[in-house]
């Protein structure tokens, strides 16, 4: 049986076009420093994000989600989907598989980590990508 929270988000789609990603991660550090709160997302419980989607691509949203460090980060292309709707969404959305995976560890909020391979190191929940955050769910709960 699956998880609820994996059925719920089970149309997110990421995608793999390193040349659509390049495209949205180049207009992301050219987006003007006052406007780049209306791409920056964050809470406690989700972590820190940017969001990004431009007229250019249509129909694609890029997730940006950096370490607490900032010396490290996953960038992940997704079909556009309802959670990337607005910040607000997104962090409703990761604050909620979050919690759910903790309820799997048993664990206290903020105090699961997990080795992200690509970055050769440890790093709590909040600083996955949604993406991965899902898989984790679904290896978790036995649905991968």
């Amino acid at each position: 049986m699956s998880h609820p929270v994996l059925v719920k988000y089970r149309n997110v789609q990421p995608l793999n076009d390193e040349e659509i990603a390049n495209k949205l991660l180049k207009i992301m550090v050219e987006i003007p420093d006052e406007n780049f709160h209306e791409h920056f997302g964050r809470s406690s419980k989700a972590g820190r994000f940017f969001l990004v989607r431009h007229e250019s691509v249509p129909d694609r949203v890029i997730e940006y989600v950096p370490d607490i460090q900032d010396d490290s980060s996953v960038t992940t292309l997704y079909v556009n989907h309802p959670i990337f709707a607005s910040k607000q969404a997104l962090i409703d959305a990761r604050e909620e598989i979050i919690e759910a995976i903790d309820r799997i560890f048993l664990a206290m909020p903020n105090t699961v980590t997990v080795k992200d391979l690509g970055r050769e190191k440890e790093l709590f929940l909040p600083e996955l990508g949604t993406a991965q955050l899902l898989d984790l769910l679904s290896f978790k709960t036995g649905n991968s």
